[in-house]
């Protein structure tokens, strides 16, 4: 991987983190994360993907994220 590349990726991954972190109640559908922080298919499904292996978010029934530790209503 190019290291521009490499660089923009843990940019958004810390980014994306960060707002998350900032936002315990953040609920968003990898669509909306797409238009929030402009990122290509390909990026954001990484970058998700990234997130959930590290058990920082986690998926929902409705296909959104949301943190990983925080308490939710099953996805409604």
């Amino acid at each position: 991987m190019h290291p521009r590349t490499v660089d923009a990726f843990s940019h958004c991954l810390n980014l994306i983190r960060s707002e998350f972190t900032e936002m315990p109640g953040l609920r968003l559908s990898k669509c909306q994360a797409r238009r929030l922080w402009n990122l290509d298919l390909r990026s954001c499904d990484v970058i998700f993907e990234t997130l959930e292996a590290s058990h920082f978010l986690r998926r929902l029934a409705n296909d959104t994220y949301v943190r990983a530790d925080v308490g939710v209503d099953n996805g409604r």
